[in-house]
């Protein structure tokens, strides 16, 4: 967690920043170095007072000539520059513990460090006599009164309004250097609250030396050139303000700023404009004269460019004579081509006659697969209802299972009469007579997709020599087609790689690895359904190849349907 101390320029922000950095809060990075109106250091980072000038600068103004801000300012921000500088400010990064980040131009742009943070960071607002603050501008910067009065006015009421939901201090700079003591006993409690840092056990006397008397040189007096009147309001102001001095979130009213300084901050704003286009303007007339010196030296190489320009003349009639053989040449190519073009489309002609001669046939066997199709959905919801039956009359499992077989192999002759083109017709009617077809259904009505002959794996029905593990086995999983070649090498593309038969890999090692052999059968759901802990070795496709007919096992859960 970190903090911000902010206020108006010239209002003590470095002095509280010093005592805040010796309680053990880090600014984090490289800092401005100390100047003769500030010799114990200014405390703030050069990257953030960079960024907070670019910003104020795509506002429309400076520290100097605040700009025009409304709550659609903040909220129309351009995001990406937010995230850009946020990556830049090491302060947000999660690791950095507690730091703090002190600035006066804050005071004009807190709800743009809300957004930089993604958070409302507490605020140590520094305040000082306006007296004071107008007579140091004006020694250092050569501020006039009047404009240096209307800035303390922006500064403390922008600082006042937008720190006001949020952790807030209160310090007056005078009453600090009077009462040293009770002004760090607030700060460092106020530290301690909103950060990690443990302020139990701070050197008293060691922070008060921090806060130095002769170091506040502008004491408050009467000034020239400002009217009373302005004074008046602005010492008005101030003292409401310091009535909070040293109260953590006291409630301040917002005050309102006088005509006269919004007449002088659009004064400053139009100066302000004016000095930036001037800028700009200075810029336009350095790439002008740089542009002019590169003019100047390409004048020097007109004559030896005119020298070229002939001898690339010779060159040009050169190929323009290279370029009319070449045309003669490409019309005779193109003659030549033509002749082509025509032989080619004839030939063209007679391979897509060929082409729809072979699309009619194959769609001829397309519609003999499709009745395929039906037959093997009437076949598989067949086998899902003896399957239920076998539940309600165990004594009829040998007879069940005689009947898979048999239309197993049914199917298997009736997917070899459409691929020999024979007719289908009789042997469906035989199929939807026999018992099988009346029987009740498995868990899913849905039908496997039959295997075209130029579609399938021969790994599939080819029984594997599998360590122990009997040739019947592996030959009853085959023919209940409990395992997908297809499917498992596409399912799982390593095996694939690996050159090896899926078959094998899966009966030696697949199982063992919690993959599937088709999306007919769950390895995982089957060992923890039906397995005791004494049985976790075994094959559990080979356990339901043995023993589904005899004691009612499922391949996949009951809520599960199979493809």
């Amino acid at each position: 967690m970190g903090l911000i101390i902010t206020g108006m320029h010239r209002s003590g922000t470095s002095a509280i920043a010093r005592v805040v950095q010796e309680l053990g809060l880090s600014s984090g990075g490289h800092e401005m170095t100390p100047a003769p109106d500030n010799p114990r250091g200014f405390f703030e980072r050069i990257d953030v007072m960079n960024l907070n000038d670019r910003w104020l600068q795509s506002l429309g103004g400076s520290w100097w000539a605040p700009p025009s801000t409304t709550d659609s300012t903040w909220r129309n921000l351009d995001q990406a520059a937010l995230d850009a500088d946020r990556l830049s400010l090491d302060m947000f990064n999660s690791n950095n513990g507690s730091w703090f980040v002190k600035d006066p131009r804050i005071s004009l742009l807190l709800p743009l460090w809300d957004r930089l943070s993604l958070q409302n960071i507490p605020v140590v607002m520094a305040l000082r006599d306006p007296r004071e603050v107008v007579t140091s501008l004006n020694l250092r910067n050569g501020m006039p009164g009047r404009q240096a009065l209307a800035l303390w006015f922006v500064h403390v009421r922008e600082a006042l309004q937008h720190s006001q939901n949020r952790p807030r201090l209160i310090m007056d700079y005078g009453k600090l250097v009077e009462s040293p003591a009770h002004g760090i006993s607030v700060l460092a409690d106020f530290t301690a609250r909103c950060t990690s840092i443990n302020t139990q056990y701070v050197n008293m006397d060691s922070l008060m030396s921090l806060i130095e008397p002769e170091l506040q040189r502008n004491r408050a007096n009467s000034l020239q050139g400002i009217e009373s009147l302005h004074l008046d309001h602005a010492m008005e102001m101030y003292q409401l303000i310091s009535k909070a001095n040293c109260e953590v979130d006291a409630y301040v009213e917002i005050p309102t700023l006088p005509r006269w300084v919004h007449s002088e901050i659009e004064s400053l704003l139009e100066v302000y404009e004016s000095k930036h286009a001037v800028a700009k303007a200075q810029i336009v007339i350095t790439e002008l004269e740089e542009e002019l010196a590169r003019a100047a030296a390409s004048n020097e190489t007109i004559e030896v460019l005119e020298a070229r320009l002939d001898q690339e003349r010779v060159e040009r009639d050169d190929l323009e004579r290279v370029r009319t053989l070449g045309v003669e040449q490409v019309l005779g190519l193109e003659a030549a081509l033509e002749v082509q073009r025509t032989d080619l489309e004839f030939r063209i002609g007679q391979v897509v006659t060929e082409r729809d001669d072979q699309r009619q046939q194959l769609w001829s066997v397309r519609k003999r697969v499709q009745m395929l199709g039906e037959i093997n959905e009437a076949l598989t919801n067949s086998l899902a209802r003896e399957k239920t039956a076998k539940y309600l009359a165990q004594g009829s499992a040998n007879r069940f299972e005689e009947e898979r077989l048999r239309s197993l192999r049914l199917m298997s002759s009736l997917c070899d009469s459409v691929l020999a083109g024979q007719n289908l017709q009789d042997e469906l009617i035989g199929l939807k007579a026999s018992r099988t077809f009346r029987f009740s259904r498995w868990f899913s009505s849905s039908p496997k997709q039959v295997p075209q002959p130029d579609q399938t794996d021969s790994r599939n029905h080819s029984p594997q020599v599998i360590p122990d593990i009997e040739a019947g086995v592996i030959t009853e999983i085959i023919s209940q087609g409990l395992f997908d070649a297809n499917w498992y090498t596409q399912q799982y593309p390593d095996v694939a790689q690996s050159q090896l038969d899926p078959f094998y890999h899966f009966m030696t090692q697949g199982w063992r690895e919690g993959r599937n052999p088709s999306p007919q059968f769950n390895c995982n759901w089957y060992i923890s359904e039906y397995f005791t802990e004494d049985q976790a070795k075994v094959n559990p496709l080979v356990d339901f190849a043995m023993n589904d007919n005899i004691v009612g096992r499922f391949p996949l859960p009951p809520c599960v349907t199979r493809a």
